[in-house]
């Protein structure tokens, strides 16, 4: 597309210096050169016409272009913390919940499932049959792995590993976070690899205690409560550096909403029809027909430019 909008660039360039050879003879050759001011100002009309034509195709399919069907990997934690309940019913619960609203949203998306503790698995690869997504994401519990920590750095390699031969991938992390940094050459493999890294914060500031899935408190060496509270700082920072959005479940009512809008899903251009595009296609229309009215009248006006 880029190439054909230049190429016409060129050719109403080179048609607009036609036009000033044009009328810089004829006020050589008439006396009376201001005969041929209508068609000048006609044809200068459509030459902008068109070009502003051209820039809203350009931009309408540059918008198209953004809004393809996305390939995105839900991330989500599945350690002993996503038990805590915190947020009601838990953490993981909500999750669920939450995901299952949004895949009653999708049209064309591609939706993979990763899930993650000290290891990481892919639950469902990338698919478009939501409803044989929606079974894995039922299934989702904390009793994945035998290691119920959680490392998001293990994480980060197995999403790296898994998609080197994908481009401009979109990660929706679901994770209460912790306190481990991302290490620095992760973040560069993720940002080499265009892969937009979205973290939703499940948890709250003040946190809870950790139970596993039987409901059982976890207790550390010194037979303390392990309590778990949402590392936000850090998910904040990990969205920052990846290009993505943070978005909190507890400061977030309507968290279903704000989940949808990062993804900014689109109708599918096959739903619109002529009287239901976009307003930069409906304007492209209109500046389209107004070019023809003025080349119409360009063809039935008539001047006698040369009197012998």
């Amino acid at each position: 597309m880029q190439i054909e909008v230049s190429f016409l660039y060129v050719l109403f360039f080179v048609y607009f210096l036609y036009l000033a050879r044009l009328w810089f003879y004829s006020r050589k050759l008439l006396p009376k050169y201001v005969n041929l001011l209508p068609k000048f100002i006609i044809r200068v009309l459509i030459i902008i016409v068109s070009v502003s034509s051209i820039e809203f195709i350009s931009n309408s399919v540059s918008k198209n272009e953004k809004n393809q069907p996305k390939d995105i990997f839900l991330m989500i934690d599945v350690s002993n913390s996503m038990n805590v309940r915190d947020i009601q019913p838990s953490r993981l619960e909500k999750v669920k919940f939450e995901l299952n609203d949004l895949i009653g949203k999708l049209k064309d998306e591609k939706i993979g499932i990763i899930v993650f503790a000290n290891q990481a698995k892919i639950l469902c690869p990338l698919t478009d049959d939501y409803d044989a997504l929606s079974i894995f994401l039922e299934s989702i519990n904390t009793d994945f792995f035998e290691d119920k920590g959680s490392d998001l750095n293990n994480a980060f390699e197995f999403l790296i590993d898994n998609s080197r031969k994908k481009t401009d991938l979109e990660v929706l992390l679901f994770t209460d976070g912790g306190e481990e940094q991302i290490r620095p050459n992760l973040i560069t493999e993720i940002n080499k690899l265009r892969i937009t890294i979205n973290t939703l914060g499940i948890g709250t500031n003040l946190g809870g205690i950790v139970i596993d899935s039987k409901g059982k408190r976890l207790k550390s060496e010194n037979g303390v409560d392990i309590n778990s509270a949402l590392a936000e700082k850090n998910l904040k920072l990990l969205s920052q550096k990846t290009n993505g959005r943070y978005i909190s479940l507890e400061k977030n009512i309507n968290f279903g909403n704000e989940l949808t809008n990062l993804l900014d899903f689109k109708e599918s251009n096959f739903e619109k029809t002529i009287f239901g595009l976009d307003n930069g296609t409906q304007i492209t229309g209109y500046l389209l027909m107004f070019a023809l009215f003025l080349i119409l009248i360009d063809l039935f006006l008539k001047f006698d430019l040369i009197k012998l």
